[in-house]
């Protein structure tokens, strides 16, 4: 799940969101989410389904470490592109960019420190 929180007084509509995870610096797996919209001083949430490519983990040398320590530390990458229709009179076109560092606990199969992110807005 992804939560995208608007905490402006219009609605931003949006459209697939791309998300692309990324370990040890290669791209190891992505999704996309279908369009939909944050409700102005709303948080909505997106259900975001990934698909890791098993064997460009593998490939990468750390990964071992990593298992030993029962965490894989990864990275991922948002893209998502909307509109906010002020006052029903100006639209304007919204970018949001957000990067994450997570850890993925293998005993759990939980996400752990994935608190760790940075966005940026373009209006």
């Amino acid at each position: 799940d992804m939560s995208v929180k608007n905490t402006n007084s219009f609605t931003f509509r949006y459209g697939e969101v791309n998300t692309t995870v990324y370990y040890g610096g290669t791209e190891i797996g992505g999704g996309v989410s279908p369009p939909g919209k944050a409700k102005a001083q709303r948080t909505g949430r997106l259900n975001v389904t990934l698909e890791i490519m098993a064997k460009k983990l593998v490939d990468k040398p750390e990964w071992v470490v990593d298992i030993r320590d029962q965490g894989l530390n990864f990275s991922t990458y948002t893209k998502m592109r909307g509109k906010v229709k002020i006052l029903n009179l100006l639209k304007r076109n919204v970018g949001v960019e957000l990067n994450c560092t997570s850890q993925y606990n293998i005993t759990t199969g939980l996400i752990t420190h994935g608190d760790n992110c940075v966005g940026f807005v373009s209006i």
